[in-house]
């Protein structure tokens, strides 16, 4: 009875791994884009854990930042967890007179490496608002429109290329909700540095997009157990 008890709790704790890795590293946002008349540029936050704010039950956020140049305005607000899991709400709009492609990315770290088997999953929503003379949001050939990615790979596809959204009227029509692989059931190898969820779009002049990605990871369910039927063997190693 012991024994069993000794590898559930091993198991569960490992299966949680929140309660015992604390704060992760602050999230950073990548921001691209080409299109405009100066060829485009890339700007990058420089976030610390002044900037994050928490629930105290292992949640962050990063509030409602902003940035603003001449040719696009974006706007993000980001919530994450050492589970690891990453939500991104974001706004992208474009002030050029030109269409122009953007890529988002919002990348997590994760500290310290899940040395195990993973599963992954996650999902996106969103809108595109026009003026009267109506616009058009595209994904950006071969990318598609949600990219999950663990340690810079792209894994999980969602809307891919080429998908796309019109309106000749203007207004806001939504992008529907889509996911894959929720709760986390598609299989990857272990992570060793982080993850990220992308966004990469075309926009017509004067127009904006609002996205809402998520993407979590998850250890394998096995091989945590495997773990903690590893450690009873520890345990029963050291009383003998």
């Amino acid at each position: 009875m012991i024994r069993r008890f000794v590898v559930f709790t091993v198991c569960v704790l490992m299966a949680l791994p929140c309660s015992v890795m604390g704060m992760l590293d602050v999230p950073q946002v990548e921001l691209a884009w080409t299109g405009n008349g100066d060829g485009g540029g890339v700007w990058n936050s420089n976030y610390s854990p002044n900037d994050v704010t928490t629930n105290g039950d292992c949640e962050y956020y990063l509030d409602d930042a902003r940035e603003e140049v001449n040719n696009f305005m974006a706007n993000w607000h980001l919530t994450y967890s050492p589970d690891p899991y990453v939500i991104a709400a974001v706004g992208v709009t474009n002030k050029s007179s030109v269409t122009q492609t953007f890529t988002l990315v919002v990348t997590t770290p994760v500290s310290p490496p899940i040395t195990t088997n993973t599963l992954y999953g996650g999902s996106m929503s969103g809108s595109f608002t026009t003026g009267p003379g109506g616009g058009t949001l595209s994904t950006a050939s071969p990318d598609p429109l949600y990219y999950g990615l663990i340690d810079s790979v792209g894994l999980l596809s969602l809307y891919p290329d080429p998908s796309s959204w019109t309106t000749t009227t203007g207004g806001t029509i939504s992008i529907l909700a889509v996911s894959a692989g929720l709760p986390p059931s598609l299989p990857n190898g272990p992570i060793s540095t982080d993850i990220s969820i992308q966004f990469k779009f075309t926009l017509t002049p004067g127009d904006a997009a609002a996205f809402t990605g998520y993407f979590e990871v998850t250890p394998e369910p096995a091989t945590i157990c495997l773990l903690g039927l590893g450690a009873l063997g520890l345990l029963r190693k050291r009383r003998a």
